[in-house]
């Protein structure tokens, strides 16, 4: 059956018009398939390994097992529910805390003398950003260590989804800025990353891609060129191997392991006729002729014109130091000039 076209009917059926863009309605319910002890007088997470369904990575089996994270911004019903063992002293309370601080929708009951398991359930609806969690925190106070038993189908578990089954509106910006990357980050987090939280030469904004086969899963998606320069002139007069300048470099030391466009060039003055001056970059081991720049000249002691090159480079260690050497393609002294190296990531670790 096909939808009447609305501009020649008074009436359009609302049935089967998904909205533009909307796979599934985002949400995850997962359950906990043992026993877990809570100790005495202390707020404690419930851990859950196994899931009933997650329709966007909100929850991960193996870490932070006990958190279930926005991917999608919205309004959410979220709702936890657990049974304690039979013990007849103290006080239960079970709540739901978001983002590591704050309580929400806490339920307390007197233990009471009573012989039967005692369920509780939380539940609350929160106006959630991308990156914000929240998880199912129990406490109980009976003397010693007391169980949250595991029953089939309903305890423990723990669950949200956005109502509706709609995206909210976009979040104000949640990427972290720092000098390093999220230890444990979600698909689709942004970070930028930056040598100096005062003055930095280069600013990077990436996004983590879970889903991507590469070891280097932090996509570069915008920022600056990371720029060295060196305007004066140094002479060499080396033909054998590339080797540094009195003036070193230009240099860059690559703060991340992972994959970089590397572009670089200079000018040059030659002292002898039909030679070449050589730039190469040292990429953690020596420069060598297959990643070279030249600048060449019929006539000795005249300039040419600038060399450059670009070079897409995998570096498998951090701190990895780049910098460019300098050969001559026969004897004689020749002079180089306006040098200059930058480098761009391509996607890191």
């Amino acid at each position: 059956m096909t939808v009447p076209n609305p501009a020649l009917t008074d009436w359009v059926p609302l049935w089967n018009l998904a909205a533009p863009g909307v796979v599934s309605q985002p949400g995850a319910r997962v359950y906990r398939t043992t026993n877990q002890t809570i100790p005495n007088v202390t707020s404690t997470a419930i851990l859950f390994d196994a899931e009933r369904f997650d329709t966007e990575n909100i929850h991960d089996t193996a870490t932070n097992t006990d958190r279930l994270t926005c991917r999608t911004p919205g309004k959410y019903l979220i709702i936890g529910q657990v049974e304690w063992a039979v013990v007849t002293a103290g006080e239960r309370l079970v709540w739901i805390e978001s983002n590591g601080s704050v309580a929400q929708g806490r339920v307390r009951a007197l233990a009471g003398g009573n012989t039967t398991q005692p369920t509780q359930i939380a539940s609350t609806i929160l106006d959630l950003q991308v990156g914000d969690y929240v998880r199912l925190l129990v406490y109980q106070d009976s003397g010693a260590g007391l169980n949250v038993t595991a029953a089939p189908n309903f305890a423990p578990e723990f669950m949200m989804v956005l109502l509706g089954g709609l995206p909210g509106p976009p979040g104000p910006g949640t990427a972290v800025y720092g000098t390093s990357l999220p230890t444990t980050p979600y698909d689709g987090q942004e970070a930028v990353l930056v040598d100096s939280l005062t003055n930095p030469t280069y600013i990077w904004r990436f996004r983590y891609n879970a889903n991507s086969t590469s070891t280097y899963k932090w996509e570069f998606v915008g920022g600056t060129h990371w720029l060295n320069e060196i305007d004066g002139q140094d002479s060499l007069t080396n033909t054998a191997s590339y080797a540094d300048l009195a003036t070193v470099g230009p240099s860059l030391t690559l703060p991340r392991a992972g994959d970089y466009i590397l572009d670089y060039g200079h000018d040059s003055v030659i002292g002898a006729a039909n030679s070449l001056v050589y730039a190469s970059p040292y990429l953690g081991t020596a420069a060598v002729d297959a990643d070279y720049c030249a600048v060449g000249t019929t006539t000795a002691g005249t300039s040419a014109s600038s060399a450059a090159r670009r070079r897409r480079v995998t570096f498998a260690s951090p701190n990895t130091l780049v910098k460019l050497q300098y050969k001559l393609g026969a004897a004689g002294t020749g002079y180089t000039r306006k040098r200059w190296l930058s480098a761009t990531p391509v996607r890191v670790s």
